[in-house]
């Protein structure tokens, strides 16, 4: 997904990994200073701790995914 922005001239490193995945490291993205919108989606403890993260958040239950299209999309 990273490679497919890029060559579509997003910026390199938009979109990112992380290579452990634990509890408190999303947590721990949720708060960052950095972190304007939250969009989870997973158990009701995930999507708990995404509202409880103090951002605007977008969150849903297992199996389902959050969408967010930007104003500035231009799509056919």
């Amino acid at each position: 997904m990273a490679q497919a922005a890029e060559q579509m001239g997003a910026p390199r490193g938009l979109i990112q990994c992380l290579p452990h995945v634990t509890q408190e490291g999303t947590a721990e993205l949720m708060r960052h200073r950095r972190t304007s919108v939250v969009m989870a989606t997973g158990g009701s403890a995930m999507v708990r701790a995404a509202y409880s993260s103090g951002k605007p958040t977008l969150a849903v239950g297992p199996g389902n995914v959050p969408l967010y299209v930007h104003s500035f999309f231009q799509g056919s």
